[in-house]
């Protein structure tokens, strides 16, 4: 190889005198060729730096409207599930064990003393249950207006579902809610009861549209 290299650099010598160029012209050439090449290296390291970034904020950029769907599409669901539970077609039977209406609504004999002769609402009877069995979940999702008693009604809830919507549920033996809070559709919010003017275990079950 150091004989090769000899060789290789007399040749060089040769070829350089005779096309009149020195080693100090070369040594330049050399140099700047060198230093172009450094130019280049540092060009291409910043284009490198430059797109890399560009490939950074994209992709950021890409990650913050994919949230931003994320969140728009979770939302949007939230709102349909709220209207879908506040919805009057979606109505839940508010007594589930039992499927006995024992009064109608609309004009009636009064099935006890002090009761109404028109009756604003259905009773729901509940004297076979037992237990958890009377257990009353609310019709739709919505928010707890009133949860108190008088001698007529007994223990009673009503819950306000937006619209102009409220549900009422009357003569219950345990209310399991207070005013302010929100309800789920289908939540348990009281015990079926026999309290008021009543003649039985049962739930009056009662619908509001604008008062």
């Amino acid at each position: 190889v150091d004989e090769l290299i000899a060789v290789k650099s007399a040749e060089i010598a040769e070829l350089a005198a005779s096309i009149g160029v020195d080693e100090e012209m070369l040594f330049n050439y050399w140099n700047e060729i060198m230093s172009e090449g450094a130019n280049i290296e540092e060009l291409e390291r910043k284009d490198a730096e430059r797109n890399a970034e560009e490939e950074r904020k994209r992709k950021e950029e890409e990650e913050r409207l994919r949230r931003e769907a994320q969140e728009r599409k979770k939302q949007q669901q939230q709102l349909e599930e709220l209207k879908r539970n506040q919805d009057i077609e979606n109505m839940l039977w508010p007594l589930p064990k039992s499927g006995r209406v024992t009064s109608g609504f609309g004009y009636r004999n009064a099935p006890t003393a002090g009761a109404s002769t028109y009756h604003r609402g259905i009773d729901i009877g509940a004297g076979d249950l037992s237990g958890s069995d009377r257990n009353v979940v609310a019709a739709l999702a919505g928010t707890v207006i009133e949860a108190s008693y008088n001698k007529t009604s007994g223990r009673y809830i009503k819950i306000d579902h937006g619209n102009g919507l409220v549900t009422a549920y009357l003569h219950a033996d345990k209310l399991y809610v207070n005013v302010g809070d929100y309800i789920e559709r289908g939540q348990v919010i009281m015990l079926a009861g026999n309290t008021g003017v009543s003649s039985g275990p049962h739930l009056h079950f009662g619908i509001f549209i604008n008062g």
